[in-house]
């Protein structure tokens, strides 16, 4: 029989931690892929692009969102909500100004893992936030695939798991 750690290994080392940032403001992006770049997680993959749509082409793979919420294509809550629908299990930070702070806690409410001002985020901070939306996300995932795994090896056996 596999040991739980043994399936947390194994998620350790098949876990792919692409990020998808989604930011128009170039200087608000350097700003956070320094930020990223300084993560303790060497297995970190920052993908940018400018626009919603964009973003929308380059979701394939991805274990998070980084989410301006104004964008040249999108504005406001719709931003949000068109990422959300088209996927709804990649967690989202949305990044705001402190004017757009109704509109992040909104998103919240519609399913955002949380809100961060963008002038707040520094190097500690930000991999942190991220770091902890991924596992936030990653455990409903893994803890029904070792279920799942145990009742399959309970039947396999004839055991009861």
């Amino acid at each position: 029989m596999i040991a739980d750690r043994d399936y947390e290994a194994l998620e350790a080392v098949t876990m792919s931690k692409r990020i998808l940032l989604i930011q128009n403001d170039d200087a608000a992006a350097t700003g956070l892929l320094k930020g990223l770049a300084h993560s303790s997680d060497a297995s970190l993959q920052v993908a940018w692009v400018r626009r919603r749509s964009e973003g929308l082409e380059r979701l394939e793979g991805i274990e998070a969102i980084l989410v301006d919420l104004c964008l040249p294509d999108s504005l406001g809550i719709e931003t949000f909500d068109r990422l959300f629908r088209a996927a709804p299990n990649i967690p989202m930070l949305v990044l705001m100004g402190p004017q757009d702070e109704q509109t992040a806690k909104r998103a919240v409410q519609r399913g955002a893992q949380d809100y961060r001002f963008r002038a707040r985020l520094d190097s500690d901070l930000l991999p942190r936030a991220v770091g902890s939306m991924i596992e936030r996300a990653t455990y409903p995932r893994r803890s029904l695939r070792k279920r799942s795994a145990r009742r399959s090896h309970s039947i396999r056996s004839g055991m009861p798991s």
